[in-house]
């Protein structure tokens, strides 16, 4: 019976993480970076799954790209970032200071209005409005 219920728990919050993940593909906009409000500087986030897991969007003053894998329920590795190098000299540290805290990503949490994306010690460093 024990067996049982534990194979029938660790079955439910597998389905319960699968299902969390089916919740995060999409676009949204960043409305704060590192308690910074980034709601008017036009950063966006797009995220797509599939057999290739992809992060796209604007920094602010450039488009960026990167993958990511999942390799369990809510955690994320996410890759490389690269981007366009156009210069603007206004948005300069808006930028950096994005794609720094999206590099630091390692885990997501699905939230009413979007996501919030956090760091190895469990701290939100990016919240994402669902577009």
């Amino acid at each position: 019976m024990r067996a049982l219920t534990t194979i029938a728990l660790a079955t439910f919050f597998t389905l319960t993480a699968c299902k969390e993940m089916e919740k995060i593909p999409g676009n949204y906009d960043i409305t704060t970076v590192a308690g910074t409000d980034y709601a008017a500087y036009g950063v966006t986030l797009n995220i797509e799954m599939g057999d290739e897991n992809k992060l796209t969007g604007n920094s602010g003053c450039n488009q960026y790209f990167t993958d990511f894998t999942n390799p369990e329920s809510n955690k994320v590795e996410i890759g490389m970032v690269a981007g366009t190098k156009m210069m603007c000299m206004d948005k300069d540290k808006i930028e950096r200071a994005y794609l720094e805290n999206l590099s630091n990503v390692k885990s997501v949490k699905p939230t009413a209005t979007g996501l919030e994306l956090m760091n190895e010690a469990g701290k939100v460093i990016i919240v994402a409005k669902r577009k």
